[in-house]
């Protein structure tokens, strides 16, 4: 590869605008033709005037570290310097995000979004949910489906990188999994109102060979593909939180 060249971008005259296409820095200006300018031949960038850009483009030059900079007269104004991301765990990144007041309100209103969207879902999936008042005979189902789906969100956490820490209660750091459990809950409603109607119905033939226990584990890990794309979604959405705090905080660390 050659030398490392800089790019000047002057749009005192026309605007320009920069946008993103695959590795390279696509110019366009209503005066000119395009201009298409690799990435990876730039060491830094020098914006005058009018000088509109893309956020992935900007982003894409931060992650090849070009320096971007815009000057105003005859000075630079403002600079878009890169900075290597930190390389560390998920543990420490939930760390620094735990630091931040606005993390711990944001899982407040996470953790209700998420019933939310639980309960959409399993009214989606039993409609019937919407007049099923809940009597004594859905507890017995309930307490004995809590333990299988508890361990269950163990499971998961651990394999989505939630630390162990976090995991139990701790006056200090967030318990994942009581909060994963009870934002949640909801999905498990058309599962116990199933096994719940069968129960009031007579027993089922098929409880005679199984045992009741045993046929209620083998439905709710009839449940557990349903139950983890519901998950995943709601671990993507946490992890951003996380993440975003993190980063939030390490800006003003620079």
């Amino acid at each position: 590869m050659g030398e490392l060249k800089p790019l000047y971008l002057d749009g005192r005259t026309a605007p320009l605008r920069v946008e993103l296409v695959e590795d390279a820095l696509l110019v366009r200006c209503e005066r000119a033709a395009d201009a298409l300018c690799p990435i990876r031949r730039l060491d830094r960038v020098l914006c005058w005037g009018e000088v509109w850009w893309r956020s992935d483009a900007l982003g894409a030059c931060g992650e090849a570290g070009v320096t971007v900079a815009f000057h105003h007269g005859g000075e630079i104004c403002a600079t878009v310097a890169p900075r290597a991301p930190r390389a560390r765990s998920f543990a420490a990144i939930l760390e620094a995000a735990c630091g931040r007041a606005a993390f711990l309100d944001g899982l407040t209103d996470w953790a209700a979004h998420q019933r939310s969207v639980a309960l959409r879902l399993a009214l989606r999936r039993e409609p019937r949910l919407a007049r099923w008042s809940r009597h004594s005979g859905a507890r017995p189902v309930e307490r004995r489906l809590a333990p299988l789906y508890e361990s269950w969100l163990r499971r998961r956490l651990a394999e989505a990188g939630a630390p162990a820490a976090y995991l139990g209660p701790s006056s200090a750091r967030p318990n994942l999994l009581k909060l994963f459990r009870e934002a949640r809950a909801a999905e498990l409603a058309p599962l116990i109102f199933r096994l719940t109607v069968e129960e009031a119905s007579g027993r089922p033939r098929e409880e005679v060979r199984l045992g009741q226990e045993r046929r209620w584990a083998l439905q709710f890990e009839a449940e557990a593909p349903r139950l983890r794309r519901n998950f995943d979604r709601a671990w993507r959405d946490f992890e951003r939180l996380a993440r975003d705090a993190a980063e939030g905080a390490d800006i003003w660390e620079c």
